[in-house]
C-alpha cells in the first residue's frame, strides 16, 4: 500500500470513528423506542423457503420515495409508484414486507454499513414509525439478505446466506424479471441448478413505467410454465410488482443486487468491485463495456420493454 492510500484510509477510518461517536448514541436512543423486530438474513431466506413466500423489500430507497418524494439514482419519484409502495406496506398475509436488520441493529455488519445505519436511522427514525404503524405486523424479514457480501462481517454467515438463496430455485423453472443488461445469472453459475430459464427485460431506470407491460407479460408467460419462481430485479419497481404478482397468488422475490453480490463473493471480495459487463447502479457501470453476445442468454428472454 502506498503512503498516499494508507493516509486516504487513515482519514476514511477515523472520520468513520467520529461518525460513531456523534450517531450511535443517537441510533440507540432510536432503536429503543422502536417497537417491531426484524429478522436474520439467514431467517429470512428460511422462511421464504418454509413457507413459499412473496418478499417485497423497503429500504432506504423505498422509503424516500414514500416519505420524501425524492429521486433515487436509477427511478425518479412518481407519485403512483409512491402510492403502491404505501398499498404494499399495509398488504395481507401473502406477502410479505422487509426491512433492514440496520434499523435495529448492526452487531452482524461491518463498520461502514454500520455507521450508515447509526446515521440513517436516527436521521429517519419519524418515518420509519409510520411505516411500521401502517403494517399490519410488527414482525419484517430482512431486505439485507441480498446484500451480505459487501455488509456482515462474518464469513460463515455469508457462505450460509448464498447458500440457502441458491436453494430458492433448486430444480424450478425461473422467470427472471430485471433491468436492461442487469444479467442476473449470466456468466456465473448462480441459476445453474434451476430447471430453465426464462427473462423479461424492462428498463434500467425508470422501471416503473413499464410496470403494466412487465405485469401482462409474467402472467402470460405464468400460465404456460408450471410452478415459476419468479425473481425480480428492478429497484423499487420490483417492491410493487411482486406486491401485484402476489395478490394474484403468483410467487415472487425481490432479490435486489443478490447477483452482484454473488460476482463479488466469487473474486473473494467482500466490497464493491467492478462488473464490467453488468449494469451496477451504485458503481455507475453500464453493462456494455466489454460486452459480448451470450446467445444462451438472448435465446432465454421472453420479451424486453425498454
Amino acid at each position: 500500500m502506498t503512503i498516499l492510500k494508507r493516509i486516504i484510509k487513515s482519514k476514511f477510518v477515523q472520520s468513520l470513528k467520529i461518525i460513531k461517536i456523534v450517531y450511535y448514541p443517537l441510533y440507540q436512543s432510536a432503536v429503543n423506542k422502536f417497537n417491531f423486530n426484524v429478522a436474520s438474513p439467514l431467517k429470512t431466506v428460511e422462511t421464504i423457503e418454509k413457507n413459499d413466500l412473496s418478499l417485497g423489500r423497503f429500504g432506504d430507497g423505498e422509503m424516500r420515495i414514500m416519505f420524501q418524494h425524492g429521486n433515487i439514482g436509477f427511478q425518479k419519484y412518481d407519485s403512483d409508484l409512491a402510492q403502491e409502495l404505501f398499498e404494499a406496506a399495509t398488504s395481507s398475509k401473502e406477502y410479505a414486507i422487509a426491512l433492514p436488520h440496520g434499523f435495529l441493529s448492526t452487531r452482524s455488519d461491518n463498520l461502514r454499513t454500520s455507521v450508515f445505519w447509526w446515521k440513517y436511522t436516527f436521521e429517519n427514525r419519524n418515518n420509519i414509525n409510520k411505516f411500521v404503524e401502517s403494517s399490519l405486523t410488527n414482525s419484517f424479514l430482512d431486505t439485507n439478505f441480498s446484500r451480505t457480501v459487501t455488509e456482515l462481517k462474518d464469513k460463515d454467515n455469508i457462505d450460509k446466506v448464498i447458500h440457502s438463496v441458491k436453494n430458492l430455485w433448486e430444480n424450478r423453472t425461473v422467470l427472471m424479471v430485471e433491468g436492461d443488461q442487469t444479467k442476473f445469472g449470466v456468466g456465473n453459475d448462480l441459476l445453474d441448478n434451476a430447471k430453465k430459464i426464462h427473462r423479461v427485460i424492462g428498463p434500467a431506470v425508470n422501471a416503473y413505467s413499464a410496470i403494466d407491460d412487465l405485469e401482462s407479460s409474467i402472467m402470460e408467460l405464468n400460465q404456460k410454465i408450471s410452478n415459476p419462481l419468479i425473481l425480480v430485479a428492478l429497484g423499487p419497481t420490483a417492491t410493487v410488482l411482486v406486491h401485484r404478482l402476489a395478490l394474484k397468488g403468483v410467487q415472487a422475490i425481490d432479490i435486489g443486487h443478490f447477483d452482484l453480490q454473488y460476482e463479488y463473493y466469487l473474486r473473494g471480495a467482500f466490497h464493491r468491485v467492478n462488473v464490467a459487463n453488468k449494469y451496477d447502479n451504485e458503481l455507475g457501470t453500464t453493462g456494455n463495456a466489454g460486452n459480448k453476445k451470450n446467445h444462451k442468454y438472448e435465446e432465454e428472454i421472453y420479451k424486453r420493454f425498454l
